[in-house]
This record gives C-alpha cells, structure tokens and sequence, in this order.
C-alpha cells in the first residue's frame, strides 16, 4: 500500500497544487526569485495578462513553475551570445510581454528592477531594498544571503 503514495510530494508541490486548484486571480505574486539578477541568468517568466517574474536561471526551487511562458537565459544558445544580443533579445521579449500579451509595463519594470543591467539602462527603477528598505513582496522574506523566500518555496 506504500507503494501507492508519492513519498516526494513536498511542501512546494502541496503550493502550487493549491494554486492551481484555487486559481491564479488570488494568489500573491513576487516580482523575483532573488535580490539581483544579471543579465546573463535573467529569465522571464509571465502569464498573459496576469504576472511577470524576474527568475534566476537555472530555477532551482522552481519560482516560475505558475506562469505559462518563460524566454531568455532559459533560451537555447542564451549562454553563448554577446552581451548586445542580450539586450536585443530582452527589448524583444519585453514588447511580446507588454504588448502581446497584455502584462501591465509596471508590473514587467518592477521585475526588471532586479536586474542591474536593466537598471543602469533605465529600463527599470531601482529595486525596492535599494529604495529604501522595502520588503520585495508582502509575504516574502530576505535570507542573509540574498535568497528570497517566495510562496512555492520552502
């Protein structure tokens, strides 16, 4: 009978099973997966019309895992381009998030603002932490080393 129970069915999954049965419209949503992100571990996670998360690639703890699309440093051949053709790809992804798929452009520069290449360009504000001290999102909290604690973490 043991046998028929998945023994690996952790807190994170017990999340995003939740989620994924109350639906997306009431769940609180950070803007990034850490406190900086450059640009080559940048990738974008969003839902149309819903959120768009800052995530730091490779994903790990599996932030993104609730949004439909992700592109950048989860693209093939991110790692080997240059760092213009990063920024050509980033104004790329940013016009189909904001333009095609209708997320707010606040809610995609708030994400960006946890990348300092997008910072230093103006693309992005600075981080709230740099603004002042404000926590990145209602329910998250900084570890010592930079780790934020988002809501499919655990």
């Amino acid at each position: 009978m043991s046998g028929r129970f998945d023994v690996g069915f952790s807190r994170t999954k017990a999340k995003v099973a939740k989620v994924a049965k109350d639906g997306m419209e009431g769940a609180l949503w950070p803007s990034a997966s850490h406190a900086e992100i450059p640009l080559e571990h940048l990738m974008l996670c969003w839902t149309p019309g819903v959120h768009v998360m800052a995530v730091l690639h490779p994903d790990y703890d599996d932030n993104g895992v609730l949004l439909d699309r992700s592109d950048l440093a989860c693209s093939d051949g991110w790692a080997s381009i240059g760092d213009m053709d990063r920024m050509d790809k980033l104004y790329g992804v940013l016009g189909e998030i904001i333009v095609r798929d209708s997320v707010s452009l606040e809610a995609v520069r708030r994400a960006l603002s946890y990348c300092p290449e997008a910072v230093r360009l103006g693309l992005a504000p600075e981080p709230p932490m740099k603004r002042g001290g404000l926590a990145l999102c209602r329910f998250s909290q900084i570890d010592p080393d930079g780790r934020i604690r988002g809501p499919f973490t655990s």
